[in-house]
């Protein structure tokens, strides 16, 4: 099986930034500023939620990152984007990211909608396992910059013409700080028959991907 990635926009989450309207407010936030080529997601506070819950994160440039973050509160946040493609080919996802969290837990996952949607909560995303934890006590350290991730979301097949990619953070506690640190995409198209999710030369895949990152990073440092 031979695998191609894809060319999507801004693969690597880099400037430049633009400020977006809140969907909330109607009107321009600074406090959301994401990278071009993707678009944003978060569930607002409802009427009967306590200050803590639900808060609008922000969403800024950090280094090499596109950071999202909230503070004494918990989200429920990410990152979209929205990818033409030919029915009947099979994607599959490499995310890497970090993520810290200070006396609050936080969890990411990236996920893939075959459908092509552009709803988080849709049930035909296929959801790679969570990598951090939701909830934690105070006094609790999760994670760093440091302590890179690759979040994997194995292969699915694609009916139409579009696939999206969700890059998904989260937290229960509401702690002093939680944040979300994305650092590149890499959406993959198999050809070939498919193999079974997890299998395969999948491992190879995230492990060359990962050395592609580096090799940019050392060429635009």
């Amino acid at each position: 099986m031979s695998v191609l990635p894809m060319r999507i926009q801004n693969a690597m989450l880099e400037a430049p930034f633009t400020m977006r309207v809140d969907p909330e407010t109607g009107s321009l936030a600074p406090e959301i500023l994401v990278p071009e080529g993707w678009d944003f997601y978060y569930v607002p506070q409802g009427p009967n939620d306590p200050a803590w819950k639900n808060r609008r994160p922000e969403w800024v440039p950090f280094d090499h990152y596109a950071k999202m973050f909230v503070t004494s509160g918990t989200m429920v946040a990410g990152l979209m984007q929205r990818y033409e493609v030919d029915p009947g080919e099979v994607f599959s996802l490499n995310v890497g990211a970090c993520f810290t969290s200070e006396n609050a837990g936080i969890a990411l996952r990236v996920g893939l909608d075959p459908l092509g949607g552009t709803d988080f909560r849709a049930e035909s995303i296929v959801w790679g396992p969570w990598q951090g934890e939701t909830a934690q006590g105070p006094e609790h350290w999760l994670g760093g910059l440091d302590n890179p991730r690759t979040l994997v979301v194995p292969q699915v097949e694609v009916p139409g013409t579009h696939i999206t990619m969700f890059l998904h953070a989260q937290n229960d506690w509401a702690g002093k700080d939680a944040s979300a640190f994305w650092d590149w995409v890499c959406l993959n198209k198999h050809n070939g028959d498919q193999e079974p999710p997890g299998g395969g030369d999948l491992d190879e895949l995230v492990a060359a991907v990962k050395d592609v990152a580096a090799a940019i990073r050392e060429l635009i440092s």
